[in-house]
């Protein structure tokens, strides 16, 4: 479509399609990225990116993409390069018109996309641009085309997070990823450039292998982690331990710590209320839904909340073997003044009584 617009002078028209009600019905901005990139011309990509932000992002920035492929990867690289710089225009003394409406993305989530290296390689390399604002990524649903492929694809998304111009401080992997990918993206966290401090892996294929080795990276001193999520993977209670050493390493960020829906019994959680009980330990929230955690667990759980050096406020336990006995345990933890807990879930739990 953009070919036959491509001859000088039809700015215009071109400005009227992309507006169209019948393109906006019909795509969430990737036919308008095609168009633009196919027209090869920036100066009216500038001004109509600037003058149209919401044409390709919400209003507070963020940026979404469906069933992206390689190709299409061009499109987007060629937008978010545009944007880059329109942002370089806007913090300098360069002002284009209409500067009110401009709002840059801060936000890009690609879901059910189909990249291989090559297009995850454009992708970042736009993510890397000086100007580019892009602070968060979440890339879900299959992210390559062949498993074997993903942590390739992974590899080379680390090789943009150690780069110094990338701004992303929060990355979420969905499906796909393994403890190879992870392996690669604890390399990127030691890199004194990685500046990501929230990290959600959901997968369902991380194990115990993928947990000790993002243990390690915790305790680099260069790794900025204060988020985690592993949630709906396969780690036990071994890979829970090896997470608890890094959990009582002094060099530690971490804050907030997901472990929902993994294969977790009270022999892990015997672990975490060792970390908890840490003086070094600095975990102020904890997840724990859909384990397999029971009376046996809470009791320990309840010990380690008394712990003077103990600074949990927030914990979920939805979703466990938790009876009436673990509520009782509860509540008297809860009493201790020592507890530093505001925040309890136990509802959806198994033999608790009305």
């Amino acid at each position: 479509m953009a070919g036959i617009l491509s001859s000088e002078g039809k700015e215009e028209l071109m400005e009227k399609l992309l507006t169209s009600s019948q393109v906006s019905e019909n795509d969430t901005g990737l036919l308008r990225a095609k168009c633009l990139s196919e027209y090869q011309d920036k100066e009216f990509a500038k001004t109509f990116i600037w003058n149209h932000p919401q044409a390709f992002s919400s209003s507070d920035g963020y940026m979404y993409f469906n069933d992206l492929s390689d190709t299409d990867s061009i499109a987007l690289s060629f937008v978010l390069d545009i944007i880059s710089e329109l942002n370089k225009e806007e913090a300098g003394e360069t002002q284009h018109k209409c500067s009110d409406k401009f709002v840059s993305v801060r936000e890009l989530r690609l879901i059910e996309s189909h990249l291989t290296m090559s297009g995850m390689q454009r992708v970042c390399n736009s993510l890397i641009n000086e100007h580019s604002l892009v602070s968060e990524l979440t890339i879900g649903g299959t992210l390559m085309i062949e498993g074997s492929v993903t942590d390739t694809g992974v590899a080379s998304l680390c090789e943009a997070l150690q780069h110094a111009s990338c701004k992303l401080t929060t990355l979420n992997l969905w499906e796909n990823i393994t403890d190879t990918g992870v392996a690669s993206l604890c390399e990127a966290l030691q890199h004194p450039s990685c500046k990501l401090t929230t990290l959600n892996l959901l997968s369902d294929k991380i194990t115990d292998t993928g947990a000790t080795s993002l243990s390690e990276a915790l305790q680099h001193s260069s790794c900025k982690l204060t988020t985690l999520s592993l949630k709906h993977n396969k780690i036990t209670d071994t890979g829970v331990a090896s997470l608890c050493e890094g959990l009582q390493h002094s060099s530690c960020n971490l804050t907030t710590l997901d472990l929902s829906y993994n294969k977790i019994t009270d022999t892990g959680v015997s672990s975490l209320c060792e970390a908890l009980q840490h003086p070094s330990c600095k975990l102020t929230t904890l997840n724990q839904c859909g384990t397999e955690i029971t009376d046996t667990g809470v009791a320990s759980l309840c010990e380690a909340l008394q712990h003077p050096s103990c600074k949990l406020t927030t914990l979920d336990l939805r979703g466990n073997e938790i009876t009436d006995t673990g509520v009782a345990s509860q509540r008297e933890a809860l009493q201790n003044p020592n507890c530093t807990l505001t925040s309890l879930n136990i509802l959806s739990t198994f033999g608790i009584s009305e």
